[in-house]
């Protein structure tokens, strides 16, 4: 609880709405959003490191509702993982090419 601020009353409201944001994450803590779990993601979100759209179920959705456009998300997940991983590379492992 005081991880999140070393008020205690404080560190009270920001675990009580990390709880309120955890009803929207899937909960699958798959890491695509940057965060080890989604509770860490939630846990950004409420000391204003992090934002919901970060995670990629949630983003799909969205986009699937028009609620975002792809341009949008595409920045979302190059800020997240930068622009190299988004670029052809085949020498990266794993790759055809890949080099040791």
């Amino acid at each position: 609880m005081y991880r999140l601020s070393g008020d205690r009353d404080e560190a009270m409201r920001m675990m009580k709405r990390s709880r309120r944001i955890m009803c929207w994450l899937p909960g699958t803590d798959c890491g695509l959003c940057g965060t080890p779990s989604c509770q860490a993601l939630a846990e950004d979100i409420v000391r204003h490191r992090g934002d919901i759209s970060q995670c990629v179920f949630i983003r799909e959705s969205n986009l699937e509702k028009e609620l975002m456009d792809r341009e949008r998300s595409a920045g979302i997940m190059r800020r997240i993982w930068g622009d190299n991983n988004f670029e052809k590379n085949c020498n990266k492992k794993g790759a055809e090419n890949e080099s040791n």
